[in-house]
């Protein structure tokens, strides 16, 4: 999830990042260059990106029938998003 704070800036520095330390830097940046260029801004001026803070993902989780909790850190790439463990509750 991404938490309202996070800027698609942020966001594509902590890509760079990840992918110049783990060797495809060249690849990460021709799909940056790719997003750039393409519709996904336009669409996301029009259409937004839902983000949401950890409080409302865990109200919406709990809302769905889920037991859910915010894990100890982000499985992905940029370490300021958030993953969260939810188990549908009997």
């Amino acid at each position: 999830m991404i938490p309202p704070h996070v800027s698609a800036l942020g966001d594509a520095a902590a890509l760079i990042h990840f992918a110049a330390s783990n060797g495809f830097l060249g690849a990460a940046l021709v799909g940056l260059g790719r997003t750039f260029v393409s519709d996904y801004w336009r669409l996301r001026s029009n259409l937004g990106l839902t983000r949401y803070g950890e409080a409302a993902v865990m109200e919406k989780l709990i809302a769905a029938g889920f037991s859910a909790r915010r894990a100890p850190a982000n499985i992905g790439h940029n370490p300021a998003r958030m993953t969260f463990l939810a188990t549908r509750v009997p």
